[in-house]
């Protein structure tokens, strides 16, 4: 991951458990550990987490199985694709008339959310 595709408070995976970047420097992040411990770690070692139906789901999501198309949709978007090549999930989000962006990991979603408005957090 790069510091620049990142803001606060997105989930990332460190030492394969989901953390929170709390503050964010050129080579390095400040992550929460626990609630009351922080830990600042290299870039490199941060990962991204990919978009499943599950988190979906658990996040308000509903699955619409129609003929002309699969999609999830919860607070206005509309998020459909999801087939997994090369072990990644390919997301396209749709956000209005004309409006749609690619989204891959959870961090993508949350920056989603930002330009949408949505004030909700991203439950794991």
């Amino acid at each position: 991951m790069k510091a620049n595709e990142l803001m606060l408070e997105d989930w990332v995976l460190y030492e394969n458990t989901p953390k929170r970047i709390l503050e964010i420097r050129e080579e390095e992040c400040l992550i929460s550990i626990s609630p009351n411990a922080y830990r600042l770690v290299h870039i490199d070692e941060l990962f991204p987490i990919a978009i499943t139906p599950e988190i979906l789901n658990k996040n308000g999501f509903v699955f619409h199985d129609f003929v002309f198309g699969d999609y999830w949709e919860c607070y206005g978007l509309h998020i459909y694709g999801g087939n997994y090549a090369d072990g990644h999930s390919n997301w396209n989000i749709n956000c209005g008339t004309n409006v749609s962006m690619n989204v891959t990991y959870i961090h993508q979603l949350q920056h989603a959310f930002k330009l949408c408005g949505i004030e909700d957090e991203i439950q794991l």
